[in-house]
């Protein structure tokens, strides 16, 4: 239990503090510094009540890593808080020459910058969530940040949720999930340097340009990633590529139900974007139907009240995009039954050149079928690996079936099959097909098993 005449608690050596589940309460003021190169774990903790004290615009409200390593393992933090400014105040700093990694870490209920790395961090199957900041992003890194396996969802951040702050700053993301997150500026995450993302779905997120991802000064590489619903007040729904920023997206699921604005956004001659192989909800180009912008045009109002235009011609490579390819054949052994065959590894360009993908994009999309008459297999398919199969069996009328995934359809017309009673299939959908008092005329032979040997 914290009085009132202590400030914080000094771990100068190493060593493992096991909580057992208990609380440390630091009763609105600061809680440890870490100094002297000294490598500590904590863990089975519950961390409270860091706050707006007079030391609360200092960095490290609750953990300053002035000199060595902290390991947080099975930490749950909640209602903490620091006070936002622009002298970048956090609740855990990370200073130079320091390192932190967290090991199913729970952080929920806070305020302000909760972590200031400076130095190497490491979030392992942590999640983030219900955060806020005025200032800066709900985690700030000016030096190398790597997320893994963890979830960061409904924060308000200001300038990002995951910041790179600093031009030397270098994030890593995999596996791991951003959702319904809201910014005033930037991005879900925000890049610089160097931006890595691989296996990582973003949802829902916010911001008034990029509403996922914002990039410039520097390269982000993102492969094997969900879009889904992310919402730019501006322009990029998807994602912003600004002044010198590289933009490369490839194997990844890119869609909106907003088509108001592109989904990848430039208003820079010096960014650069590469964008192909990628499924955007269409099997038309992307570019032409509008997803992303080639030029930008915008009209100013100069000091003598006229109008000038500024051009800017994006530099964008997308000459292939993953189509959804849809087949329906026939049985060769029963002209009832049809296999239905939708796929997601080939990719097409401008003159509807079909090439093979080597990476088939992420497991995310369901396919839904629906027919006018006869049966199917079943009525909703994941897709996996690239492939949904399903499988339709015909009445005796034509029919039309419906595949679709999203905002996606695609329609096919099937012809009704010719049907005899030669064997009991054909004569049992006859019958099943005859109206009640009515009469079926037989005009050959019927033997059971005459259809199987056909």
């Amino acid at each position: 239990v914290r009085v009132d005449d202590e400030t914080n608690i000094t771990l100068n050596r190493d060593m493992e503090i096991d909580a057992k589940g208990h609380t440390i309460d630091a009763n609105n003021g600061r809680m440890f510094i870490i100094d002297n190169g000294a490598t500590v774990t904590i863990k089975n903790a519950l961390l409270k009540n860091t706050g707006d004290d007079t030391t609360s615009t200092a960095t490290g409200t609750m953990i300053d890593i002035v000199n060595g390593n902290l390991v947080l393992e099975n930490v749950n933090i909640t209602n903490a808080s620091t006070k936002d400014g622009y002298t970048t105040p956090s609740l855990i700093n990370v200073r130079s020459g320091s390192s932190l990694t967290t090991n199913n870490v729970i952080v929920t209920l806070t305020n302000g910058t909760i972590i200031f790395n400076q130095a190497n961090t490491v979030l392992n199957n942590t999640q983030i969530a219900n955060t806020v900041t005025q200032q800066y992003g709900i985690i700030t890194n000016n030096a190398n940040l790597i997320i893994d396996n963890s979830v960061i969802e409904n924060n308000i951040g200001k300038l990002g949720i995951v910041l790179a702050n600093d031009a030397n700053a270098e994030i890593t993301v995999t596996n791991s999930v951003f959702n319904s997150n809201d910014n005033e500026y930037g991005g879900a995450i925000v890049g610089k340097k160097s931006t890595t993302i691989d296996n990582t779905t973003f949802t829902n997120n916010v911001a008034t340009i990029g509403g996922a991802l914002y990039v410039t000064n520097g390269v982000m590489n993102v492969t094997n990633s969900i879009f889904v619903n992310n919402k730019a007040t501006d322009n990029g729904s998807i994602s912003f590529t600004g002044r010198n920023g590289k933009l490369n997206i490839s194997t990844s699921i890119l869609l909106s139900d907003d088509d108001s604005v592109p989904y990848i956004f430039s208003n820079d001659e010096t960014a650069k974007e590469i964008l192909d192989n990628n499924y955007w909800g269409t099997n038309e180009s992307p570019i032409e139907t509008g997803k992303v912008n080639e030029i930008y045009e915008n009209i100013s109002i100069d000091e003598f009240d006229e109008e000038q235009l500024d051009y800017a011609e994006i530099d964008v490579t997308l000459t292939r995009w993953v189509i959804m390819d849809t087949t329906i054949t026939e049985d060769p052994e029963d002209n009832t039954v049809f296999a239905i065959d939708t796929t997601f590894n080939k990719a097409v360009d401008a003159d509807d050149n079909k090439y093979d993908l080597e990476n088939t994009i992420p497991d995310y999309l369901n396919i839904t079928y629906t027919t006018t008459s006869g049966t199917l297999a079943s009525e909703e398919i994941a897709v996996a690996n690239g492939e949904a199969h399903n499988t339709y069996y015909a009445g005796t009328e034509a029919t039309t079936i419906e595949v679709r995934t999203l905002n996606q359809v695609q329609e096919f017309e099937i012809a009704a099959p010719v049907i005899t009673g030669a064997s009991y299939k054909g004569l049992q959908m006859l019958i099943d097909a005859t109206a009640e008092d009515g009469t079926l005329t037989l005009e050959e032979d019927c033997l059971r098993g005459a259809n199987d040997e056909k």
